[in-house]
């Protein structure tokens, strides 16, 4: 264990489960099952996140294989240029851009996703760019458990992983990290300070 993995250790708690039962959430539980155990837990609100992580530059092109398994992607530069790139089966669906990309014709809607990972290849070989997973929600993306009704949200249901905080947890709150596979919880990503933090 080096320096940093010592003292993070020594700040937090954290969990990765896969099996059992963790706080009430069960492995293999429904997505239903699971936002009503997060309820109880006392949590105030669910959030969407992507269910893969990755930052891809012109220093790991390689991983560019990830992008598949995205249900979206960010492509920035440090000049403010920044295209948001959604995929459903297997195509772009929707584009974003900001101001200074509002020209860019890097990619339409409709383009493979295969067709998204070799162009990316040849601009990531020649800018400095910058390339991480997103995900498509609506608002601010936080779902209010109190308001959510019976049935869970089309815009929360859709996706493979949420966020959430237990904020009664001591002595800081919890965050918690939900996985799904074919709709069932598959793994608790969960991490708390031991000690306050703040001042």
């Amino acid at each position: 264990m080096g320096c940093r993995d010592a003292f993070n250790f020594l700040l937090f708690e954290t969990h990765t489960i896969t099996a059992g039962t963790f706080r009430g959430l069960e492995i293999g539980s429904t997505k239903e099952t699971a936002i009503d155990t997060i309820a109880k837990l006392g949590a105030f609100a669910v959030k969407p996140r992507p269910s893969v992580d990755f930052q891809i530059s012109s220093s790991n092109i390689g991983n560019l294989g990830r992008v598949a398994s995205a249900e979206g992607i960010r492509i920035m530069d440090y000049r403010g240029l920044a295209i948001d790139i959604y995929f459903q089966r297997g195509v772009v669906s929707l584009i974003r851009k900001s101001v200074p990309a509002k020209e860019n014709t890097w990619f339409g809607e409709g383009d493979k996703v295969s067709d998204v990972q070799k162009k990316l290849a040849a601009l990531l070989a020649t800018q400095n760019l910058s390339v991480f997973p997103i995900v498509y929600f609506e608002g601010n993306g936080w779902i209010e458990l109190a308001k959510r009704g019976e049935k869970i949200p089309d815009s929360l249901k859709g996706h493979e992983a949420w966020m959430f905080e237990v904020s009664t947890e001591k002595p800081e709150g919890a965050f918690f990290d939900v996985y799904f596979e074919d709709n069932r919880l598959s793994r608790i990503e969960y991490r708390r300070a031991r000690i306050r933090l703040k001042g």
